[in-house]
């Protein structure tokens, strides 16, 4: 795990980003990023070795029971504050600059240009 938080934590330093773009260039910095934060993550899943003792466990029973409503709680959290931002506020918040921002992002993938052609099979992407 210390590989991959020395390199996380390195990488993320704004005096390495800025010797590190003087290398690559800035379009190539954050790729460059993700990519060895990525191996270093695969690497870490290729060598893991599961400890041989029980930590932690909780017989059945009541504390079971509260760990697990805890559990579902927390999951019904984060599913329900996806539904918190609605469209409608963030365009009164942010007026001109969010719809400038749907102009350059109109859609979950951000291609500036998205068309399917007629045939459907083939798909054109442009930007």
């Amino acid at each position: 795990m210390g590989l991959f938080a020395i390199q996380h934590s390195v990488m993320a330093r704004p005096a390495f980003k800025e010797r590190w773009t003087k290398i690559i260039g800035k379009a190539g910095e954050r790729s460059t990023y993700i990519l060895l934060s990525s191996l270093s993550l695969l690497f870490l899943y290729w060598q893991w070795v599961p400890i041989k003792v029980v930590v932690w466990s909780v017989e059945p029973g009541i504390w079971s029971q509260v760990i697990t409503g805890i559990y579902l709680l927390g999951t019904l959290i984060v599913l329900l504050s996806t539904f918190m931002i609605e469209e409608r506020d963030v365009k009164k918040v942010f007026g001109a600059l969010y719809k400038d921002y749907q102009r350059k992002v109109p859609m979950l993938i951000p291609f500036t240009n998205f068309s399917v052609l007629k045939n459907k099979q083939s798909v054109e992407l442009e930007g």
